[in-house]
Order: structure tokens, then C-alpha cells, then sequence
């Protein structure tokens, strides 16, 4: 399950409803959530906004960085789903963990100062299996980025053979 987006408990550039005030607190005051930059900005899905469907399974993920990189899965059986409360209550892309996938076009992006990927998921695989939250590669496991879980702990790959995992 994916979603990805929200800030400061919200949706990005959407306001969040505060708490009950504490000592001195505003008591439940709306804090509106600051826009996310978009220089350097080389994807951003948000499972509340763009997301198509057909059939009942997602076709298309709208990419909201400037450089509109949508993923795509033409194939009806590759398919996600949307869940409207996938992740606490929240939208989120629900795979399936056998096959299903979306693939954008390619990043052209400099990345030699490094690169930062924040993803949003839950894990509801076999502990023991490998599944991947987010995956960039320039071919099958060469001079690829990726993270999600494996052996029941989140892992981290960067190019071939090099994992790091770390316990829950």
C-alpha cells in the first residue's frame, strides 16, 4: 500500500485541523500546511489526487513535479487498486505483491549531489519475502535504487549487491 504526500497531517498545500490546546495552546486552531517546492523536484505521487481508474484498478498516477512523469500500466492484470482508507484512514495504491506495478519514464535528473525519497507504505506481505515500496533502475538489478522490505526488515539498495537492512 502506497500513498504518497501529506504534510504536517494533511495533504500537501492542504490546511490540518490542530489538536486540543495544551497550556497556552490555541486550542484547535487550522495550521495551513506550506506548498512543497517544486524546484529539484523530480516525481511526486499523491494517492488524493490523480489517480484513474478503469475497471476498478488504476490505469494511470498522475505525477505532479513539473516534469508530468505519470505511471502507466496498460496491461489490465499488472493493475493496482485505489483504497479509499489504505493506509489509517487515507487513500492509498494497493498492490498486490505478485505483479502488479506502475512504470514512469525515465529520470533525467542529476543526482550526483545525492537524492532524497521519502515514501509513505505498509507492508502486508509474507515477512520473509522481498517487496519493493519504490524501485529506479536503469535495467534488472543494474544501477538501481531500491527500498522496501526484505526478511521482515526495511531494506535499502543501492546498485547491485549492496543492501542494507535494518531491524523494525
Amino acid at each position: 500500500r502506497i500513498g504518497v504526500g501529506g504534510i504536517a497531517g494533511g495533504s500537501a498545500g492542504k490546511p490540518s485541523t490542530g489538536g486540543k490546546g495544551g497550556n497556552g495552546g490555541s486550542g484547535g486552531s487550522v495550521v495551513q500546511a506550506p506548498e512543497v517546492p517544486l524546484e529539484g523536484l523530480e516525481l511526486w505521487f499523491d494517492a488524493n489526487v490523480g489517480v484513474t481508474q478503469a475497471n476498478g484498478v488504476v490505469s494511470m498516477w498522475k505525477d505532479r513535479s513539473p516534469h508530468q512523469r505519470d505511471a502507466l500500466q496498460t496491461a489490465l492484470n499488472f493493475r493496482p487498486k485505489l483504497g479509499a482508507n489504505a493506509l489509517n484512514g487515507k487513500p492509498g495504491i494497493v498492490f498486490d505483491g505478485d505483479n502488479d506495478y506502475l512504470k514512469s519514464s525515465s529520470l533525467t535528473g542529476d543526482f550526483t549531489r545525492g537524492v532524497s525519497i521519502f515514501v509513505v507504505g505498509q507492508q502486508d506481505g509474507e515477512p520473509e519475502s522481498c517487496n519493493g515500496f519504490f524501485e529506479a533502475s536503469n535495467g534488472p538489478e543494474k544501477d538501481d535504487v531500491h527500498i522496501g522490505t526484505w526478511k521482515n526488515a526495511l531494506s535499502f539498495e543501492v546498485e547491485e549487491g549492496t543492501l542494507h537492512a535494518t531491524d523494525y
